[in-house]
């Protein structure tokens, strides 16, 4: 008896402390909030009051006001695990974790416009609330974690919140928005696998199978062979993929090349990933990020051109071997023969981002970006599989890092025309080659200048600024056309002149 006297002592003073100091969010007197919402809200915060278990954890679950403010740390994603595990068996209630985005717009103030600059980290990418955030992170909305029983909805929060903010900025000039989408709000007796999803793990399970039937096939040494089944083979495919053995044909210098772009494309991939994070101190961050040596990670499209450089090459270098020997271009080989080598592979990580990888894992933001793609792939995944998808804009472009196969693809079945015409009449086909690509550098500068692009993610940055150098500049062959150009003229000369060679003896 005694201890229990003394429980509910230190339980009701700890809980006075912490609605008084640290109020939790709950919709339990927000109008327009549905009966069921209100009614366990209200039953949750009755139970903290009596430091009830899973009341803490749905009220550990949200996000608290942090230290390191000036320092940018304003984005506060709470518990996620703590939030969407917190269940009261008594009442029927589960918890709900809601990424919120909250938006301020400072008044005519020098101190408080400096202040704000501190905690927005400088604007380093100028973001509003209601862009997509799937792929340049929302950088100017602060993200607040709230948790909330499962049965409030996203349009629920967005009523609590204004309330919140309503006595927030009531008497100032200060204007808070905020928006809470649907994909943010997670709670785990709502997560429904969608038949989809078992349909795709059942022939991903059966994919994998037969690559183990075929690799045991190799292995057993059957005689004869069934080239099919073996094409399969992991053991004969890391063979080939690891392979050191010298070809004739082959440029040694490019591979380096080769890997060098790759390792400075996925720097500045990573560049743009990084800003997702809650860092605490964001505006260390940002200056680091915003630093002279950081244009090495800010620059993509320089690291995409020698691949296409690279392309044009040996697209030139294959074609003028065979024009040499039958006087023409099997075109129907050719193309058939570049779709058998890429379609396999770019629909396998379709569908495997589509329908599998979504249902991977769990997390503040995994919806946002990860789910967010996987919906916009179940709707356009046959624009990558057309090899059009650059055409179409980032925003609603199935996996946004496979734009350059587009782009290369597009330039390859165009290749055939132009490697003709430079062989057929080399001085005229020169000239041509010359003209395209000049047209391509005026136009590239032209819409550069015209549209205000920027091929570099620099301070302050917009979200629509980003997207219109993808859209008109960074995903369209026109823009490239100059460089593959430059690559057929060099797989000219490495096939014809006697005092050009790739190699490490030159």
């Amino acid at each position: 008896m005694e201890e229990d006297n003394t429980h509910h002592k230190i339980s009701k003073k700890l809980s006075n402390m912490l609605l008084t100091s640290y109020p939790p969010f709950q919709l339990g007197d927000v109008e327009g909030v549905s009966k069921e919402c209100r009614l366990q809200s209200k039953h949750f915060i009755e139970d903290l009051k009596e430091f009830k278990f899973w009341a803490l954890k749905m009220y550990d679950g949200g996000a608290k006001f942090p230290s390191g403010i000036l320092h940018g740390n304003i984005n506060q994603l709470g518990d996620f695990d703590m939030c969407v595990n917190s269940h009261s068996k008594e009442r029927n209630i589960h918890g709900q974790y809601c990424l919120t985005n909250l938006e301020i717009e400072i008044p005519k103030s020098t101190y408080l416009s400096g202040l704000y600059q501190l905690i927005m980290a400088y604007d380093h990418i100028k973001t509003k609330i209601e862009d997509s955030g799937h792929r340049v992170p929302r950088f100017s909305s602060i993200m607040w974690a709230v948790c909330i029983p499962s049965v409030c909805t996203h349009e629920e929060v967005e009523k609590g919140l204004s309330k919140a903010i309503q006595k927030i900025t009531e008497g100032t000039d200060l204007k808070i928005r905020q928006k809470v989408y649907p994909e943010n709000c997670h709670a785990k007796d709502k997560w429904e696998v969608p038949i989809s999803t078992y349909i795709a793990l059942i022939l991903f399970v059966g994919f994998i199978s037969w690559l183990m039937f075929a690799t045991l096939y190799h292995h057993w040494s059957f005689n004869p062979q069934n080239e099919w089944i073996l094409a399969f083979s992991l053991k004969k495919n890391f063979d080939s993929l690891f392979t050191i053995k010298n070809n004739s044909n082959d440029i040694e210098v490019l591979h380096g090349i080769r890997w060098l772009n790759a390792v400075a494309l996925i720097a500045a991939h990573k560049n743009m990933a990084m800003l997702f994070e809650p860092f605490s101190n964001r505006t260390g961050m940002v200056d680091e990020v915003a630093s002279a040596i950081s244009l090495v990670g800010r620059t993509a499209s320089l690291y995409t051109e020698p691949f296409i450089l690279i392309s044009g090459i040996l697209t030139a270098k294959s074609l003028l071997g065979k024009l040499d020997k039958t006087k023409k271009i099997n075109l129907w080989e050719e193309y058939v023969s570049r779709l058998f080598r890429i379609v396999p592979s770019l629909a396998f990580l379709i569908f495997f981002c589509t329908f599998l990888m979504p249902w991977m894992s769990s997390g503040p933001m995994w919806n946002q970006v990860v789910t967010h793609h996987s919906h916009i792939c179940k709707k356009n995944w046959w624009r990558n599989l057309l090899f059009i998808h650059n055409y179409f804009g980032f925003s609603n472009m199935c996996l946004t890092h496979t734009h350059h196969i587009g782009i290369d693809t597009q330039l390859f079945f165009l290749s055939p025309i132009l490697v003709y015409v430079l062989w057929r009449w080399p001085k005229r086909g020169m000239i041509t080659l010359t003209t395209i690509a000049l047209a391509s550098t005026i136009y590239r500068f032209y819409l550069t200048y015209v549209m205000q692009l920027s091929n570099y993610i620099h301070m302050s940055a917009s979200t629509p600024q980003l997207f219109a150098t993808a859209d008109y500049s960074y995903t369209q062959p026109s823009h490239r056309l100059q460089v593959y150009v430059m690559g057929i003229f060099v797989g000219y000369l490495l096939k014809y002149s006697e005092n050009v060679r790739l190699s490490q003896d030159h």
